[in-house]
């Protein structure tokens, strides 16, 4: 057929489907990006911690260091551990 008119366009079935498979890739990255940040604390010594969050492309955590509580960020793509502010 040369008619666009009769092309099939899909339902609403087919986009709703697509649109959770793109959730889920997202999903999956995220949770990929967030185990790695949980290695790099885990590897760096910092086993017990708190108020684990994204914050833009990083992590943040509150750790114990030294007697003190401190907020630190981790990057999960150069595995890189800094204060936070």
């Amino acid at each position: 057929f040369t008619d666009p008119s009769l092309a099939l366009r899909p339902g609403p079935r087919t986009r709703m489907l697509r649109l959770r498979m793109q959730r889920e890739r997202i999903d999956a990255k995220i949770a990929s990006r967030m185990t790695r940040a949980l290695n790099i604390l885990e590897a760096h010594g910092f086993g017990r911690f708190e108020d684990f969050h994204a914050e833009g492309a990083a992590f943040v955590a509150t750790v114990l260091k030294d007697g003190h509580r401190q907020q630190i960020v981790i990057d999960p793509e150069s595995g890189t551990i800094s204060n936070h502010g």
